[in-house]
């Protein structure tokens, strides 16, 4: 479960993808396996983690690995594009994930983080 913090501490519930139209165009552009297989892939990794951000998981290196179809099949190559779509990815398994989780964007060493950052939370 993904929820927005606010300045106040209230918690909203997050239930929908941003960019719907985008993500939907790209997710049609692999079979169901393959999105079954990241998402997958995404949520074993999750699984054992409090806090992860989207950019630093896969790797500068995605060929070989499950993460190949987002970028040489629903984004035709298009390195800007398989970023953005991994990270509507990230989103989606995140969001249905049935821990609580919340996300920001943050800073490291006074540099914005290129991607999302989730953390685990619990709810009061």
């Amino acid at each position: 479960m993904l929820f927005a913090i606010n300045a106040s501490g209230d918690l909203r519930r997050i239930s929908e993808i941003p960019h719907a139209q985008e993500f939907q165009t790209w997710r049609d552009r692999l079979t169901p396996q393959e999105y079954n297989d990241i998402h997958q892939h995404l949520m074993d990794r999750i699984d054992d983690k409090d806090i992860e951000t989207s950019s630093w998981i896969p790797g500068a290196e995605w060929k070989g690995t499950v993460y190949w179809p987002i970028f040489e099949k629903a984004c035709s190559r298009n390195v800007d594009s398989a970023a953005r779509f991994f990270g509507l990815i990230v989103w989606d398994v995140v969001m249905k994930h049935p821990d609580s989780w919340s996300f920001g964007r943050y800073e490291l060493d006074g540099t914005p983080i290129e991607g999302m950052t989730y953390f685990r939370i619990t709810q009061r």
